[in-house]
């Protein structure tokens, strides 16, 4: 779901400038595949796992604009900039060694935090702005 705020929306509909914040939030499902951890000072240096998945809350957060280039029939065509930064929460490797890789779990199991900063340019019709 994404909360979308354009404050000259109100106060200025007639402006071709439209800056604008955005808010999202939702699920997210982080898979991981076989991971391979190697340890020179262990006795079996390389040792595979299993994979896992994690679900866990996503967000995002952005600001942006868009200008006004032309108006096609009765809705306007704007030409979008924005930035949003998202946060998918965190994948996790599976601790259950593959067969042959030993019985023991890791003692530190791959675990990241997925977090990415887009920037994109896009086209917008907004259906409801006359």
């Amino acid at each position: 779901a994404n909360l979308f705020y354009s404050p000259l929306e109100r106060s200025n509909p007639g402006s071709k400038l439209q800056p604008f914040v955005v808010f999202g939030a939702g699920i997210a499902n982080n898979k991981t595949g076989t991971w391979t951890r190697e340890n020179t000072e262990a006795e079996t240096e390389v040792r595979s796992f299993e994979g896992s998945s994690n679900t866990d809350l996503a967000w995002s957060i952005g600001l942006g604009a868009s200008y006004e280039v032309a108006r096609a029939g009765k809705s306007p065509v704007m030409v979008e900039a924005a930035w949003r930064y998202y946060d998918l929460g965190t994948a996790k490797g599976g601790t259950t060694p593959l067969p042959g890789n030993g019985a023991s779990q890791p003692q530190d199991p791959l675990n990241f935090t997925a977090r990415h900063s887009v920037v994109s340019i896009g086209l917008r019709i907004p259906l409801g702005r006359n």
